[in-house]
């Protein structure tokens, strides 16, 4: 657990992010005063599937991406973390002009 978490009751203010805020008992949707939007600024911190350009056409992977949005697990992953991540299904091209 990171420290924030520890000392959150003896301290006026703590800074974290969403994962280490979930894994100290603390949801973002409830429990903090101020939270980043969901907005094209956020897409910074989008989880990729990424493979190697010699895999990028193989089944596994590509059915891996599609089980991924399934719905069932979609619902799986807004329980398992509280409703505090979004599903994300855009182009790879959405995100190459990151820097």
């Amino acid at each position: 657990m990171t420290t924030a978490v520890r000392v959150k009751n003896d301290v006026d203010a703590i800074v974290l992010g969403n994962t280490l805020a979930l894994e100290g008992g603390l949801n973002v949707l409830k429990d903090s005063i101020f939270r980043e939007p969901i907005d094209q600024s956020t897409k910074l911190y989008v989880n990729l599937l990424g493979v190697a350009e010699a895999n990028k056409n193989d089944p596994i992977y590509t059915k891996l991406g599609e089980l991924y949005h399934l719905p069932k697990v979609q619902k799986f992953v807004s329980e398992k973390f509280a409703g505090t991540k979004v599903e994300v299904n855009k182009p790879v091209s959405e995100f190459t002009d990151i820097k």
